[in-house]
């Protein structure tokens, strides 16, 4: 058993479920708040130095402060993001997808104090729009061939917004952590760079880093788990497969089959997965992954006590 699964066994009863929803609430609540109050933002953003004075509740209540200005930009934002984290907690469960968000706002601190005390630049700007940004990451690592429709028509997977969006980290952290060096020597090169909607300053790369450091280090320190049940998914090469020795099903059946709508590998083309929330292998395609009633060890119990009790009517039958 490896650490993710012996982790999720000890302390998955200590999690909390849906944690997503809560935040999501939080978020619609704030977006009224500062809506209807604009000076509620100055209230609950995060401010270092406030802090050190004695508001602390900053610490936290920086979650509250919505990306987007307009209330549809606001609810196309929270449902996008409530189906990425619903389809992380299915997959980790929830102890996991916890520690993961928990993480990521941990990250935002740490990164704002750094600012502050190393750079002499106070971040109140800081919401959770860099902390979703890492649920998309996740997502998109893992459901690469899903499918995302741009202004609702625009087809793109998954995978080339996730490479897209890490190219523009990968430059905010690179350039940033440069900028005292190349500024003076390369202005115009820096211009370009916010023009194009990089800000690559070395606080900002600081704040990305910090935050993005969670989604690398989650991914590095549970990569033999995920590797185990990426198998199972049908997702890694033979050498792998050599490593679990796992037999082999016969090529003549079908390999995977979901356990909801009966589809195979040989009349569907997605992916299929198992979910780390129902008790026994149950394989699901993706339409049904986030959708499906979760096995329970009653269910399994419950059937096993019916099918006990059809044997007897068999043997009546056969006699």
């Amino acid at each position: 058993m490896s650490i993710f699964d012996k982790v999720q066994k000890k302390y998955g009863k200590y999690a909390i479920k849906h944690l997503m929803n809560y935040v999501l609430v939080i978020q619609l609540v704030g977006f009224f708040m500062i809506h209807f109050e604009p000076a509620t933002r100055d209230f609950l953003a995060f401010d270092v130095e406030l802090i050190l004075k004695g508001e602390v509740w900053r610490l936290i209540s920086f979650i509250a402060i919505p990306g987007a200005d307009y209330i549809f930009f606001e609810l196309l934002a929270i449902y996008i993001y409530y189906m990425f984290a619903r389809s992380l907690e299915t997959l980790w469960g929830s102890l996991w997808f916890d520690l993961y968000y928990v993480f990521g706002i941990l990250g935002h601190i740490v990164a704002g104090f750094i600012c502050y005390f190393v750079f002499g630049f106070n971040a109140n700007f800081i919401t959770v729009d860099f902390l979703n940004a890492s649920l998309f990451m996740a997502y998109a690592y893992i459901f690469p061939e899903s499918m995302i429709y741009i202004f609702f028509i625009i087809p793109v997977k998954m995978k080339w917004l996730a490479n897209f969006e890490a190219t523009i980290y990968g430059s905010i952290i690179v350039f940033g952590f440069l900028s005292p060096f190349l500024i003076p020597v390369a202005p115009k090169f820096y211009a370009f760079l916010f023009n194009l909607g990089i800000p690559a300053v070395i606080w900002y790369a600081v704040l990305v880093f910090c935050v993005m450091l969670n989604f690398m280090i989650f991914f590095i320190l549970t990569r033999g788990a995920r590797r185990k049940m990426y198998y199972f998914a049908g997702h890694i090469n033979k050498k792998v497969q050599k490593e679990y020795k796992v037999k082999a099903r016969p090529m003549a059946g079908p390999v995977h089959k979901c356990a909801v709508c009966g589809r195979t590998e040989k009349d569907y083309d997605g992916v299929f997965r198992f979910c780390s929330r129902c008790v026994g292998e149950y394989e699901y395609c993706e339409e049904h992954l986030t959708t499906h009633i979760h096995v329970t060890a009653e269910d399994l119990e419950n059937a096993a006590v019916e099918e006990q009790a059809d044997v007897p009517e068999k043997e009546q039958k056969i006699d």
